[in-house]
């Protein structure tokens, strides 16, 4: 038996440790070459995860039950169009203004860190959501 290195769909090489006596050797060199690597699955698996959890997220809110979200992903609850503007204020500070579906929320901050979401919470607050998290 000897390694040798064949290409997954993805580009990147795997190892395999041929055995020209296996069997199966032929399906289990298919199966590699025919699907991406481990790193690249596990890594699609969390992309995956991540959208089912927030689209999971945007159902309960919809109906009104409560929602964990992690810090700094409660814009990631608003809708599509939803329309963000800041203004630098002649003192230094900033003014934001959101507006999605029909509901507007202001905030106010001394520097831009964590506005849009401040703005994504004062909006969800105003439609009357339940969202729970870090740093709330």
């Amino acid at each position: 038996m000897k390694e040798i290195i064949l290409t997954a769909t993805c580009g990147h090489e795997v190892a395999f440790l041929d055995n020209p006596a296996d069997v199966y050797r032929q399906a289990k060199i298919d199966k590699i070459t025919g699907r991406a690597c481990r790193t690249c699955r596990d890594e699609r698996a969390k992309v995956i995860g991540r959208v089912r959890q927030m689209e999971a997220a945007r159902i309960r809110l919809a109906t009104g039950k409560e929602v964990k979200v992690g810090r700094g992903q409660d814009a990631k609850l608003l809708p599509a169009g939803t329309t963000i503007t800041l203004v630098r204020q002649p003192d230094g500070t900033w003014t934001g203004r959101i507006e999605a579906d029909g509901t507007a929320a202001e905030a106010t901050a001394n520097g831009l860190m964590d506005m849009n979401s401040k703005l994504a919470k004062r909006w969800l607050a105003a439609r009357g959501a339940k969202v729970k998290g870090a740093a709330r």
